[in-house]
C-alpha cells in the first residue's frame, strides 16, 4: 500500500521544517518550488498536484550565518 507524503497529509494544513539549512541545496530547492507553485510531483509519481498547505521553515543559524551558506541568496530573494 502507498504510504501518504509529508504534502499530501498537510493539505490545508501548516508545514514545520525546522533544520532547513542542514537539508541539501536539491531539497532546499524542491521545497521552495513547492511553496512558489503550490504544486509538487509526489515521489514515483508522474503527476503534479497541487497543495493548500502552508509552509513555516526555521534555521538554527544567525542570518548572518545563513547568508554564507552557498545557495542561501536564493531563499532571502523568496
Amino acid at each position: 500500500a502507498r504510504q501518504e507524503g509529508l504534502l499530501a497529509a498537510a493539505e490545508r494544513g501548516t508545514i514545520y521544517l525546522s533544520g532547513i539549512e542542514r537539508l541539501v541545496p536539491e531539497m532546499q530547492m524542491r521545497i521552495l518550488r513547492a511553496i512558489e507553485t503550490r504544486s509538487y510531483r509526489p515521489t514515483g509519481s508522474a503527476a503534479t498536484l497541487s497543495t493548500d498547505a502552508r509552509f513555516i521553515l526555521s534555521a538554527a543559524l544567525t542570518a548572518t550565518e545563513l547568508r554564507a551558506v552557498p545557495g542561501a541568496s536564493e531563499l532571502f530573494q523568496s
